[in-house]
């Protein structure tokens, strides 16, 4: 049945009994009561909960009816169906209807491009916190651009509930959520830090925001047993000779003769404003459990930057060597995150290449929990999710390679399924073997 046709009917009459005497309300409300009882169809169902919505009775009913289901209902209705919703329940029904998406989306014409529906902040407010489930659920549809995850990310931070944050933090790792739980641990402090607490401890999101959460509410982290003093930095008379030279943002012109493989010096770059060393995660020496000191780890951010495929900074491997494998892992997911934070900017496509460098299982499965490959697989982010496929390829653990693997049939464009299918081959061919 076309309920389409209906849909701007029931809209003017709901305006009518919106401007209508308490008197002819109720006349009308009798009135379609006598209808629901006669007709008894799923129409009269549908019209009756939306024109008269604080009889919340007539919508489970109507919810509730088998008739209402995915091929019978779409489009307008549906949305006129979400002015009414008050319950958890409700809106967990109706997002059923509309594959997780209680609203369904609307089209931008000028803009050109699909957007949240208006209708969504309507039943935010009219369910409130108990919509968080259904926005954590919409956050998980694979391929889901930006704009709207970042949109249903800060609505879910808006909540003050043990519920909200959990589910925030269940998705840290998907682009636009750890920004949102950020803002969200600020305003909630102690709920983030007992969360966090609690967290895995094996996932490098959430490390990432316990370590900025404790460093910037020191006494409730020390209510929790964390904090205290931090990991001794290496003297720097003891460090090797490339990370003495140089100082903040710099590497001079006598590190990059000592180094094979470096540019002239007038081709060094310098760090992005986005890129603060200090507050970075610490690299962690492996003998002396010490750490890099600021000036170092500027140093070494500028290696990876001036590293490219086929042809690292020496540079790189001689701290690779110094350093734990973990507290490396550690850093360049820092690294990542803040370079989401500035919004990804195109001249700093070297930190991909850092976490192939630097990553280990842990970084893998970031990438995979996520979903970035599948996000940045639309127009502008296609080249940015090829080079992401290097980083499982060179992680090269299990994990990482199931993820190309799984890249190689189920990626989002055809471009990114078949550089998935390029680079098993070379790891396969690597190996003496050969993938097909």
């Amino acid at each position: 049945m076309d309920t389409n046709r209906y849909a701007a009917l029931w809209a003017r009459l709901r305006t009518y009994l919106a401007a209508a005497t308490e008197g002819e309300y109720i006349t009308a409300a009798d009135r379609l009561e006598q209808l629901r009882s006669v007709a008894g169809s799923p129409v009269s169902l549908l019209a009756a909960s939306y024109l008269i919505p604080d009889n919340q009775e007539w919508l489970d009913a109507a919810m509730a009816d088998p008739w209402l289901r995915p091929d019978k209902i779409t489009g307008e209705p549906l949305q006129l169906l979400s002015a009414c919703v008050t319950t958890s329940r409700q809106i967990t029904r109706l997002a059923e209807l509309h594959d997780g998406d209680p609203v369904g989306r609307q089209y931008n014409e000028r803009a050109r491009r699909w957007e949240v529906s208006d209708h969504l902040y309507n039943v935010v407010t009219q369910v409130g916190c108990d919509s968080a489930h259904v926005l954590a659920g919409m956050l998980d549809v694979e391929g889901i651009d930006l704009r709207t995850a970042t949109t249903l990310a800060k609505l879910l931070a808006e909540f003050p509930t043990d519920e909200a944050f959990a589910l925030l933090v269940e998705r840290l790792e998907q682009m636009p959520v750890a920004k949102a739980a950020s803002t969200a641990a600020q305003h909630f402090p102690r709920r983030a830090m007992r969360q966090l607490v609690d967290a895995d401890p094996n996932r490098l999101a959430v490390g990432e925001l316990l370590r900025a959460h404790a460093s910037a509410f020191g006494e409730i982290a020390a209510e929790f047993g964390i904090g205290g003093e931090s990991t001794p930095t290496v003297p720097i008379d003891r460090l090797p000779r490339i990370l003495r030279t140089g100082e903040g943002h710099e590497v001079t012109a006598d590190a990059a003769t000592i180094v094979r493989d470096t540019p002239p010096p007038q081709q060094i770059p310098v760090l992005p404003q986005w890129l603060s060393p200090g507050e970075l995660p610490s690299i962690v020496v492996s003998e002396a459990d010490t750490a890099l000191p600021e000036s170092a780890v500027a140093i070494f951010c500028t290696m990876l930057a001036m590293s490219e495929p086929g042809s690292v900074h020496a540079g790189v491997d001689e701290v690779t060597r110094l350093a734990t494998r973990a507290s490396l892992s550690e850093f360049v997911w820092g690294l990542c995150t803040a370079w989401q934070r500035a919004g990804y900017p195109a001249n700093s496509q070297w930190v991909v290449h850092a976490l192939g460098l630097l990553g280990d299982d842990r970084v893998a499965l970031a990438l995979a929990l996520g979903q970035l490959i599948p996000t940045w697989s639309g127009t502008y982010g296609s080249a940015r999710a090829v080079a992401c496929l290097d980083v499982f390829a060179a992680i090269g653990t299990n994990r990482s390679l199931e993820q190309l693997y799984r890249m190689s049939y189920d990626g989002r464009s055809p471009r990114v399924r078949q550089a998935a299918l390029e680079k098993l081959s070379a790891v396969a061919a690597g190996h003496g073997m050969s993938y097909w």
